[in-house]
């Protein structure tokens, strides 16, 4: 088999070692565990989220995909803390009601690590993607990349090393 190979040897894997615990987010649920509805986009209040950042890292936009209707809500965040992304998520759902709001799946940054008081904010559940492979936070094994294809969008009117600092709400 290893002769298919380009350079004829066999991949190795790491053996043992101390694993990394500081990128680690406590008692976060992955993909795996959602409910089955979720991944067959039938209901609308199933949301995923992302954040992109500016230039300079000076400013950053927190964006919410409903993943059957494709409504966007973004906000604009001085910071990518969690506190700041908390307060962020809190009012891009201000104007949407609870019904419509059931889970948020969202990647492995740091931003959602405030992701318990997030859930008990909005009532809802909130779960992470497999850790390396943020664009499957849409459906497992296939990944829709939703957010992803919608931060896409979002670049072509505001390319990277565009600074978003004078974005307001409104623009």
């Amino acid at each position: 088999m290893k002769g298919h190979f380009r350079h004829h040897r066999v991949c190795r894997k790491a053996r043992g070692g101390a694993k990394d615990k500081r990128g680690q987010i406590p008692d976060r649920k992955l993909t795996d565990t959602r409910s089955a509805i979720v991944d067959k986009n039938i209901r609308a209040g199933d949301w995923e989220a992302d954040t992109m950042e500016g230039a300079g890292k000076t400013a950053y936009i927190a964006a919410f995909v409903d993943k059957t209707t494709k409504l966007l809500r973004g906000k604009v965040m001085p910071d990518k803390t969690a506190a700041t992304l908390n307060k962020a998520a809190i009012r891009a759902f201000r104007s949407i009601p609870d019904e419509y709001i059931k889970t948020v799946t969202v990647g492995n940054g740091k931003e959602f690590s405030g992701h318990k008081g997030l859930a008990q904010s909005l009532g809802c559940e909130i779960y992470f993607a497999h850790p390396c492979h943020s664009w499957k936070r849409g459906l497992p094994g296939r990944g829709s990349g939703l957010n992803e294809h919608t931060n896409g969008l979002i670049r072509q009117y505001l390319p990277k090393g565009t600074s978003f600092e004078g974005l307001t709400q409104t623009a």
